[in-house]
């Protein structure tokens, strides 16, 4: 199931400016929309509460930046989050193994048209040890479906140094 989120404020203007069809696509469902003109993230949170009563979902992996309130919110729902950073340490196994999934033909996004789209944007960095994580480097396009599925698979193979909820509220903050 993928869930991508954009404010219904700037579905027009996104879709004439970027050129792309973000009104077809929420349209179509392929791309939720939230009222007014930024992310709920409310609705989000309620979203993400209705699939885990539906699915058995073992952990939620959240960018650490700016996101500790949906963390907070999220855990005290009951659902396991753990913090996920987007540098090369968290990132590289995870994008490595998407990597070799990708080239075997065993990842289907099930002609999810924004994916689709997400997919085609993607750029690779690389550092001097060789690791490895996406981003979007050469393009302004979005890429967060790519690197939510990435988090995931790091959250799925174990491969995340990250911390869950409580552990990131007790860290200090410049660490």
């Amino acid at each position: 199931m993928v869930r991508l989120w954009c404010p219904a404020a700037s579905i027009a203007l996104r879709a004439r400016r970027d050129r792309v069809p973000y009104d077809l696509w929420a349209r179509d469902g392929a791309l939720n929309s939230t009222d007014g003109d930024v992310v709920d993230y409310a609705a989000v949170e309620r979203q993400v509460k209705a699939d885990a009563e539906t699915f058995d979902v073992q952990g939620l992996a959240i960018d650490r930046w700016n996101a500790t309130g949906t963390a907070i919110r999220l855990a005290e729902d009951g659902c396991t989050v753990v913090m996920f950073g987007q540098g090369f340490a968290s990132m590289s196994a995870p994008s490595k193994e998407w990597e070799r999934l990708v080239m075997a033909g065993l990842l289907d996004h099930g002609g999810h048209p924004v994916l689709r789209w997400m997919a085609g944007h993607v750029a690779i960095k690389t550092d001097d040890a060789g690791n490895i994580k996406p981003t979007k480097q050469r393009s302004a396009e979005r890429i967060d479906g790519v690197v939510a599925g990435i988090m995931g698979l790091g959250l799925a193979i174990g491969q995340e140094p990250g911390m869950d909820i409580d552990a990131f509220l007790e860290a200090p903050l410049w660490a």
